[in-house]
């Protein structure tokens, strides 16, 4: 299973400069435009180098910007990624409900632990 872009960026937010935390805040908030829009465009758009948002992208572990788009897209358009209380539905007892959110919590741990590494918990202590 595919670690998100969304929790990708979120773990290692803290860690980033400000000019990197510019751009993760702009990824979190568009994705869409983000996908949509080739690195020149978005490097004005933030008004930073096109450079800086291919190191963007490596940091969070992909080839290059085309491929971080990608996963951006898939992740936009892959059900299995909506929130949780959008799969609860309105005649689930209240048995199924807490199932899924167990479920939706599990599989959030366990995509946090994929990407968990021993410098990421050195930083936070």
């Amino acid at each position: 299973m595919e670690v998100s872009v969304r929790l990708k960026i979120k773990s290692l937010y803290n860690g980033l400069s400000t000019k990197e935390q510019n751009i993760a805040d702009y990824i979190l908030e568009n994705p869409i435009s983000v996908a949509h829009n080739s690195i020149s465009y978005l490097s004005d758009e933030l008004n930073v180098a096109d450079s800086t948002l291919f190191q963007f992208a490596k940091k969070l572990g992909y080839s290059g910007f085309k491929e971080f788009k990608m996963a951006i897209l898939i992740e936009e358009n892959n059900f299995s990624t909506t929130s949780i209380h959008e799969k609860i539905e309105i005649d689930d007892n209240e048995l199924t409900m807490a199932q899924k959110v167990f479920d939706s919590n599990i599989k959030t741990l366990t995509n946090t632990k994929k990407i968990l590494g021993l410098d990421d918990l050195k930083k936070s202590g």
